[in-house]
């Protein structure tokens, strides 16, 4: 695993290794979430109203890889909302970014040596350039302190424009690294 500074994301610098090697197994599953909301009302002599109940479903896709490497070591790779499509035998380069100093893992690209396609999260990348919420615990401090202070607008105009700007920033760095983004430099034969 050669590894190289690759992709400065929002506050933080990623490493990129790769991780190759013949699967030994797959498992998979797919988790649905359903809720319910809204209903109830009153009617009182004849008039009144009704909230009509919304129902919402959501999904997640779980995907667990195994793979064997060069030098004999297994590899269970742990991918949600990102399928790859391989079977047993199949070789793999997975492309990772590792945050510095930290345990975050995002699973950039993935290569199957066998079918000669690529798959790329482009969630994942997004998620690596936008605004790191953990360290603005002074925005959040200011925000209160102008509420307080009646500064309303500040919530109402400023905050979400700021968040909206973070958004958009964040997908456009991701749209140009998936732009640039070439498997077939990571892979060594």
């Amino acid at each position: 695993m050669e590894e190289e500074t690759l992709i400065k994301g929002n506050g933080s610098d990623y490493q990129i290794y790769t991780i190759k090697g013949k699967v030994t197994g797959i498992n998979g599953r797919t988790e649905t979430q359903v809720r319910q909301s809204g209903g109830g009302g009153f009617v009182v002599r004849g008039t009144g109203f009704f909230r009509p109940q919304t129902t919402h479903v959501s999904q997640k896709h779980h995907q667990e890889i195994f793979l064997l490497d060069a030098a004999g070591k297994e590899h269970c790779l742990h991918l949600t909302n990102y399928h790859v499509a391989c079977m047993t035998g199949h070789e793999l380069t997975f492309v990772v970014a590792q945050k510095q100093g930290g345990d975050k893992t995002y699973y950039v690209a993935v290569y199957n040596h066998a079918t000669n396609s690529t798959f790329m999260d482009y969630a994942v990348l997004v998620d690596m350039f936008f605004f790191p919420w953990k360290r603005n615990y002074w925005l959040i401090g200011i925000c209160a302190i102008l509420a307080l202070m009646g500064g309303w607008f500040t919530l109402t105009i400023l905050v979400p424009a700021y968040l909206i700007l973070n958004v958009v920033k964040a997908n456009m760095k991701a749209r140009k690294v998936k732009a640039d983004f070439n498997i077939k430099s990571f892979i060594h034969t």
